[in-house]
């Protein structure tokens, strides 16, 4: 586990999907928004049902219908958040463009650990022939499945609520530095990690899936 000021990140885009974790408030979508910002010149795409243009405003073309979103940067804020909607905004960024990134914002809303949508999961395996990679962003990390599980190449965890979800973080993805992101009082015993406080707000671990190590990240 190292501590850093700022991760090395070696993100591939349209390449390698994205994992960010953490319970309200702790700096997911400013995260998010830090990532899109190094992709000025590749189109995005943000399904964000929380309020997403005072979440993400300044960061697209904000358009009503699923049906407008067109090659460039655009945030759905229509009125339906059905699953039908969420669909439809999967299979248009599949079956019609290339070269595109999506930022699915409270991504457990749409899944469970043992269900997926059938566009979601082409979306995951299949999307990267495509030069289709996803920001999956989510509170509850614990309801992701394995399909996306599977293909997550760097993860921001954040800090955390509930045990259930550390655990998750600890088996998963993280392996034992996940218990430093919950306060020590709501820690089962745990070894292998040496620093026992709780970070500061807004910092993180990071992992890429190909480092052997935890980056603990504490923002200046």
């Amino acid at each position: 586990m190292k501590m850093v000021t700022q991760p090395i990140f070696n993100w591939k885009p349209l390449e390698e999907d994205i994992f960010i974790t953490g319970k309200k408030g702790e700096g997911k979508t400013s995260r998010c928004k830090r990532i899109l910002d190094l992709i000025p010149n590749l189109a995005y795409w943000i399904w964000s049902p929380q309020r997403p243009i005072e979440n993400y405003g300044s960061y697209g073309h904000i358009v009503r219908e699923v049906n407008q979103m067109q090659h460039g940067h655009y945030i759905y804020a229509g009125n339906d958040w059905s699953d039908e909607a969420f669909v439809r905004f999967l299979r248009r960024a599949f079956t019609q463009f290339r070269n595109i990134v999506l930022v699915l914002d409270d991504i457990h809303e749409r899944t469970t650990k043992q269900s997926i949508i059938k566009e979601l999961r082409n979306l995951v395996l299949s999307g990267r022939n495509r030069g289709i990679s996803s920001i999956f962003i989510t509170t509850s990390p614990k309801s992701i499945p394995n399909y996306i599980l599977g293909n997550i190449s760097h993860v921001f965890a954040y800090q955390m609520v509930l045990e259930s979800d550390i655990e998750w973080l600890q088996k998963n993805l993280i392996g034992p530095d996940a218990w430093i992101l919950i306060p020590k009082d709501k820690r089962k015993i745990f070894n292998g990690v040496e620093d026992t406080n709780i970070l500061p707000k807004y910092s993180y671990v990071y992992r890429n899936q190909f480092d052997v190590e935890s980056q603990v990240v504490i923002p200046q």
